[in-house]
């Protein structure tokens, strides 16, 4: 159903390159039917960051969003093996990682 409506469709609208690419390849939509239009950021989703971190930068321990699914195309695991084998005095080694692409149904074990 998927191929047959996009290929019939005005338009698809994809969020990335990649994903337009795979649009045109997998489901033979036309390149000029095809269009990419990146996801903006609310800033309803930012907290307030401390005075400290305001001022300096520093204050808070890294932070490492993760936005993707945790599918293997998305290389979950080099992010994980990555930040395993960084310096634990790094900005890396001290990151906490924040997986936001999927509910937590959907998350495999990582151990």
């Amino acid at each position: 159903v998927v191929p047959h409506r996009a290929r019939a469709a005005a338009a698809v609208i994809a969020i990335s390159e990649v994903t337009r690419q795979d649009a045109i390849r997998e489901y033979g939509v036309r390149p000029d039917r095809a269009v990419t239009i990146y996801p903006g950021i609310d800033p309803l989703f930012f907290g307030t960051a401390s005075a400290e971190t305001r001022t300096t930068g520093k204050g808070e321990e890294p932070r490492l969003v993760f936005p993707g699914a945790p599918v293997s195309r998305k290389n979950l695991d080099l992010v994980l093996r990555a930040m395993a084998e960084a310096p634990p005095s790094s900005p890396l080694g001290r990151a906490c990682l924040q997986i936001t692409g999927a509910a937590a149904g959907g998350f495999p074990a990582h151990r």
